[in-house]
């Protein structure tokens, strides 16, 4: 075991039926407990009887939240002029994925709440007035919603586009900055579940240091992994980005190096260009689903933009799957990442790498054709 030198803020995941208490009864110091994660975060702890408490099966993992961080690019973007919220269905992506036919069959959303962990929202919007239904700043504390960068209000008129009728929840959990701790993403994680979130949506990276003070980056990575695992046994659809940075998938396992998409219980999308549902060029690959990412239309503070990538992708499979929950209730989680795979139309994209050119294959978000699968097996 490697001796967590110097370390200040460790997070802890518990074992099922010990808890936070433990931690303080061996003379822990809890600065936060995340109650529905079954977690906590100690200042100064002792490396020698956090090993102990592992061992008595009191503890899951721990490890020291330095070694992850929230990342996310700071881009600019220029108003649309002569847009307005009429326009915003008939960009391509939300037209390739067939959105429009599936809410006039009544997947719209209806009932079903979607947290979306980002940078804030424009809560008085025109566009999203309607859907929004709360906001928690999990960064600064603020009591009134707000979108400091844009990118969360995007982000989430695009889940409001797929499914109309769905409610918003908003969880500031990134800065413009896109330097967070692990923590605060724990905050999110641990309220969307205590808030009764059905989907949750994770347009966001999480760096792991590749070897943080002698601990390898899988140990740091399982973390997360806990992380997203007990969000998803709690009963929430987990939606993330695959990312932008074209990371190879681990060989072993197939995912992307980028977290939270590669964690097993999240559903990863992949961003399309419009000619033939192409890959995006910076797509990582290792995702599980392929959505429209470049050029997608959504709302903004002061207005209306384009923007491209994967945080564009995954709002986009969320509200898909809002929509299907809010008429087929009764599936899993699983069912619907079947049912989404099973229906979507089969693509394929060269590869360019620096030492060879492959073929990857993959399906394609195709909301209408999901509730044709659907009413074929009802």
């Amino acid at each position: 075991m490697v001796e967590l030198a110097g370390v200040e803020r460790t997070v802890v995941f518990l074992e099922q039926g010990h808890g936070a208490y433990d931690l303080a009864s061996h003379g822990l110091a809890v600065e936060e407990a995340y109650t529905s994660l079954n977690a906590a975060l100690v200042m100064d702890a002792d490396a020698r009887e956090l090993a102990d408490l592992r061992t008595a099966g009191v503890i899951t993992c721990y490890g020291d939240e330095r070694a992850i961080t929230i990342t996310h690019s700071d881009r600019p973007y220029e108003l649309a002029t002569g847009v307005g919220p009429q326009d915003v269905a008939q960009g391509w992506g939300y037209r390739r994925v067939h959105a429009a036919e599936a809410n006039a069959r009544g997947l719209t959303g209806e009932g079903v709440k979607v947290g979306i962990l980002d940078m804030g929202i424009d809560a008085s919007h025109p566009y999203l007035i309607d859907a929004y239904r709360g906001f928690t700043d999990l960064v600064y504390d603020k009591p009134d919603p707000y979108d400091d960068h844009g990118h969360g209000t995007h982000v989430a008129g695009i889940v409001h586009t797929i499914a109309p009728e769905a409610e918003l929840y908003s969880y500031k959990v990134v800065t413009g900055k896109g330097d967070d701790g692990f923590s605060v993403a724990l905050r999110g994680l641990d309220k969307a579940v205590a808030d009764g979130m059905d989907v949750v949506n994770m347009s966001f990276g999480m760096e792991t240091a590749e070897d943080f003070e002698g601990r390898p980056k899988a140990e740091v990575d399982r973390l997360i992994n806990e992380a997203c695992s007990r969000v998803y046994d709690a009963g929430v659809f987990l939606v993330a980005s695959a990312g932008n940075a074209r990371e190879t998938a681990d060989p072993a396992t197939g995912l992307s190096r980028t977290s939270p998409g590669s964690c097993p219980d999240v559903f990863t999308a992949g961003a399309s260009w419009e000619d033939k549902d192409r890959l995006y060029n910076s797509t990582n690959l290792g995702f599980d689903i392929v959505a429209p990412g470049v050029d997608i239309l959504s709302p903004v503070p002061g207005g209306y933009t384009t923007w491209t990538g994967t945080s564009m992708s995954a709002p986009l499979v969320a509200g898909a799957v809002a929509a299907i929950k809010s008429q087929y209730n009764g599936l899993s989680n699983d069912e619907i990442k079947e049912v989404l795979l099973s229906s979507g139309h089969e693509a394929a994209s060269n590869v360019l790498r620096p030492w060879q050119s492959l073929t990857i294959e993959y399906r394609v978000l195709d909301l209408e054709a999901a509730a044709d699968l659907l009413d074929e097996r009802a």
